[in-house]
């Protein structure tokens, strides 16, 4: 006999620690990973009321889930294991075993599948951004670093150089990022920092910029990543 049932809902233990997040003991929709059978993904369901459903649909995404009379909160899906599904959840009302309809469920599965395409789309997207921008910082660093004019300003002092720009040219970059870019590029000791709308690189003593593709091949690098 099954220990879950696909598609059942059941009192399932969020362990979220942010005010976004579901924590506790909350009823859900459970849906057994394709391939791993002691992983699930669970969607909390909330009681639904008028206010409340205006509110998901514009600031979440949810799916009406009329014959337990909740929402399903799709934008707060989980990935748990077995061990955080407990039993099923009961009705209140009627002391069964809370279900529902093989249409709600088709339904359910239509709108999760396009939650979960429109965040990937946006991924894609979003990914797509900041290749461009970081191989655009990379190169600007080159040029700042072999005296040509760049979005980079440069000071130098005695035993090193620094180098800053408005945070607006990195901001689909992380400190991390700008830290790998400099790593391939110089071969001396630096430091990254972000503080007054700017980015600021200083290289501690005298360095050469490591050979890096030519002026063609870095176009073409950038126009790929578009």
């Amino acid at each position: 006999m099954q220990s879950v049932i696909n598609g059942g809902i059941y009192s399932v233990n969020f362990k979220g620690s942010k005010p976004y997040e579901f924590s506790g003991i909350h009823p859900a929709i459970v849906i057994r990973t394709l391939k791993e059978d002691q992983m699930f993904f669970c969607i909390p369901l909330t009681t639904y009321n008028k206010d409340k459903w205006n509110s998901i649909r514009k600031n979440g995404y949810g799916c009406r889930i009329l014959s337990s009379n909740s929402i399903a909160r799709i934008d707060k899906i989980q990935v748990v294991t077995r061990d955080e599904i407990k039993n099923r959840w009961i009705n209140a009302s009627t002391g069964k075993i809370e279900t529902i309809t093989p249409e709600e469920l088709q339904l359910f599965s239509e709108r999760t599948a396009g939650y979960l395409n429109l965040s990937t789309s946006k991924a894609i997207k979003e990914y797509d951004k900041y290749l461009t921008q970081y191989t655009y910082v990379e190169n600007e660093i080159v040029k700042t670093l072999s005296k040509e004019a760049s979005i980079f300003t440069i000071l130098e002092k005695e035993g090193g150089v620094t180098i800053s720009a408005r945070k607006s040219y990195c901001s689909l970059l992380s400190i991390k990022d700008v830290i790998n870019i400099v790593t391939s590029i110089v071969d001396s000791a630096f430091n990254v920092g972000s503080k007054d709308g700017l980015v600021t690189i200083t290289i501690l003593k005298e360095t050469e910029v490591k050979a890096s593709a030519t002026e063609d091949e870095s176009k073409e690098e950038t126009d790929l990543t578009r």
